[in-house]
């Protein structure tokens, strides 16, 4: 959660150094942080009922996407049997339906599938491993990973799974999907100028206090508390990025040790390349954030190539030889800021 509130923190101290007259929302949810801003202020039984719209939302999408809660759809789908059609909610189906177009999209380097890899090398919550996985073992747990072994049915809302012991993690999309469901909400109640953030992940419309876009930073990766790559200014787009951010005190056992904190699905092993964070620019967070996750496993080069291919506004933060932090810009993203 830091890399999240080390955002909120400077969205919400940029925006009230220079335009005081905005209002600043701020709750909790789902067990993360989020900030609202918008251009104009309210009455305070507005802004308890802003609060109250985004956290509904949030905390609805995460009981959707938890695994831990016995009857939420991924615990159901979960406990299914192989070849058995599960109903889901439309929520799940929509967000099951985006990881896997990514994935696709990817070439497997974003697998929705991929927890049990994950935790293998000790990454997740909770989880800690002192030493490195035998061969044997990945090969058992990478037998349970891939996309591909879901089967989704659009006039059913169903999703199979092809074999029993495949488990899905939608974390990589779920917070995202929460924000641009909670966009349309205020939406739906005629706000048309706001900043809504949280879990690096930020969505905007319109215009702040000030008649200007919204000013966001871009956060550098590594164990810093919250120092700007670069401020890039939104109106209408959405902004996820994905990297490594954790402090020292953050990683435990063998992931301590280890440079990255993602795996590869494709090799099955953690992620052994010089590209630090990838930032995207788009439509929605959902998909935003779930192609910054894709980018980053994909590399400084082929992940660019793909972004370039797909016309994404992209930034790269890739740590060059001499260990100096370097930016590598899509055309799209130039277009945009340069």
């Amino acid at each position: 959660m830091r890399s999240s509130v080390a955002l909120l923190l400077l969205l919400a101290s940029a925006c009230d150094r220079e335009h005081p007259r905005g209002e600043l929302i701020e709750g909790e949810a789902a067990g993360a942080t989020f900030l609202v801003r918008l251009a104009e202020r309210l009455p305070e039984s507005e802004r308890a009922e802003v609060e109250r719209i985004v956290s509904d939302t949030l905390e609805r999408v995460s009981s959707r996407a938890s695994s831990s809660l016995p009857e939420s759809d991924l615990s159901r789908l979960h406990r299914a049997a192989a070849g058995v059609e599960t109903p889901v909610s439309v929520e799940t189906f929509e967000m099951v339906r985006e990881a896997v177009r990514v994935s696709e999209l990817t070439g497997g380097a974003f697998d929705v599938t991929v927890a049990p890899l994950a935790r293998l090398w000790g990454f997740g919550p909770g989880v800690s491993v002192s030493s490195a996985p035998t061969g044997e073992e990945i090969e058992r747990e990478r037998a349970r990973v891939g996309f591909r072994n879901l089967v989704l049915d659009d006039d059913s809302i169903t999703i199979t799974k092809r074999i029993e012991s495949l488990e899905l993690d939608l974390s990589g999309i779920a917070t995202g999907y929460g924000l641009d469901l909670a966009a349309a909400a205020l939406e739906e109640r005629d706000y048309k100028d706001y900043l809504i953030e949280s879990g690096a992940e930020v969505r905007t419309r319109g215009k702040d206090a000030a008649g200007e876009p919204w000013r966001v930073p871009i956060v550098k990766p590594g164990p810093g508390r919250g120092e700007i790559q670069r401020n890039v200014s939104l109106s209408g787009f959405s902004m996820a990025t994905s990297g490594d951010y954790r402090g020292a005190d953050e990683a435990e056992g063998l992931a301590g040790k280890l440079h990255a904190h993602l795996v590869d699905p494709r090799a099955a092993r953690p992620l052994d390349h010089g590209l630090l964070s990838v930032t995207v620019l788009g439509e929605t967070c959902m998909t935003s954030h779930a192609l910054s996750m894709g980018l980053l496993v994909l590399g400084p080069d082929e992940g660019f190539r793909l972004a370039v291919a797909e016309d994404l506004a992209a930034l790269f933060l890739v740590r060059s030889e001499s260990g100096a932090l370097e930016e590598r810009a899509t055309p799209a993203f130039a277009e945009l800021f340069f």
